[in-house]
């Protein structure tokens, strides 16, 4: 298995020669070992053997794998007691769906029966809402499989997400007024009502994106990928990738007819770089090692959220509708087939994003959003 050196789960600097640890926290360091290897089916001898030559990747990899063992003994009630284990501090309730996702089930059920349901301008009241009952119901979905989400970690933080996601979002209909390649339908408020609605709406784009891509960095299909290309973070490519957003957004602004489609990754090489100067936390932490699992889950957070964007948009009103040259073939709803895919580099511009957000607030190394099993430093 590969173990990156910069997890958050390794216990000295990255870069250092492993080494033995020291006697007296071996035996402690020792335990997740044996109930990872119990559940494999090894004999006791044999691990009782290796105590004594154990490395610091062994106890590393094999305390992810002891941790998620307990959480599945505590769920399962062998210990006799319903909730009795705690494993990192969180209390661990047997199959107990947590509050915030039963409201967030409800919100999502009751709108989108509204939105679908009525005749005349309802969306641009019933949309938040909805959304907001997604985000909540991904959340608990995360809690109940990872025994962390973003709302338990941080309830502030999980409200810096909404607020993060105004301006995000607002960019991006800055740079459409001049490529127009959506527009809204409906619109039965006056320009000061639409503008706060629309902010209110626009508040669920990260925490929408941001906690799918959570629920899919919990599956084993990201967390078992191989390490990829490597892509270190050197001073020519951060100015290629510097110079090459600037001359993308250009050409986009000038051209928009032609160059459309680089506004779904022009601000990502933009600010990548700029998180990457000033210490803010950045994919290229991930990539520079090969390890794109962070990268694959956001891209499929946000295709899981894009698809269901485009589907609810469909029968409602008032909605989008899109205008794209060229390629506005196979729609898929109101999205044209081809326009999926800037989904992807979508996600990777909000979190290049919101980072850049919070160091701009002192929080350069916050390791709030967690991307896969091992997403952290």
């Amino acid at each position: 298995m590969d173990f990156p050196e910069y997890s958050v789960l390794a216990v000295q600097p990255a870069g250092a020669a492993l080494k033995r640890p020291p006697a007296r926290v071996r035996p402690l360091l020792s335990i997740p070992v044996t109930v990872s290897r119990i559940r494999g089916g090894r004999c006791l001898a044999g691990i009782i053997r290796r105590f004594g030559r154990l490395r610091y990747e062994d106890i590393c990899e094999a305390w992810d794998e002891g941790r998620a063992v307990v959480n599945r003994l505590c769920r399962r009630r062998l210990t006799g007691r319903r909730g009795a284990c705690t494993v990192d501090g969180v209390a661990e309730r047997a199959k107990r769906w947590p509050w915030h996702g039963w409201i967030g089930l409800v919100l999502m059920a009751v709108f989108w029966a509204l939105n679908w349901g009525l005749e005349g301008m309802r969306t641009h009241w019933g949309f938040f809402p909805m959304w907001l009952g997604y985000a909540l119901t991904v959340d608990g979905l995360v809690l109940r499989r990872t025994g962390s989400s973003l709302l338990t970690r941080s309830p502030r933080g999980y409200a810096g997400l909404f607020a993060a996601s105004i301006p995000a979002w607002w960019l991006f209909e800055l740079i459409n007024l001049r490529t127009q390649n959506w527009f809204y339908v409906g619109t039965p408020v006056g320009k000061l009502e639409y503008a706060l609605l629309a902010s209110l709406n626009f508040s669920t784009v990260i925490p929408a994106v941001f906690g799918t891509a959570e629920l899919a960095g919990s599956f084993g299909w990201i967390r078992r990928l191989r390490r990829g290309p490597r892509i270190a973070p050197t001073r020519g490519i951060l100015w290629g990738f510097f110079l090459g957003g600037w001359l993308m957004l250009a050409l986009l602004l000038r051209w928009p007819r032609y160059f459309f489609p680089l506004v779904w990754v022009s601000v990502y090489f933009i600010l990548e770089p700029v998180n990457v100067w000033r210490g803010n936390r950045s994919l290229a932490e991930f990539t520079r090692e090969g390890d794109w699992r962070p990268v694959v889950a956001l891209w499929t957070g946000s295709l899981v959220c894009g698809f269901f964007w485009e589907f609810w948009n469909y029968w409602s009103y008032p909605k989008w509708v899109y205008e794209v040259p060229f390629v506005d073939v196979l729609r898929v709803f109101e999205m044209p087939l081809l326009g999926y895919g800037g989904y992807l580099p979508f996600a990777l511009e909000l979190h290049a994003v919101y980072h850049l957000m919070q160091g701009a607030f002192g929080r350069r190394r916050w390791t709030y959003v967690r991307l896969g099993r091992f997403g952290q430093r």
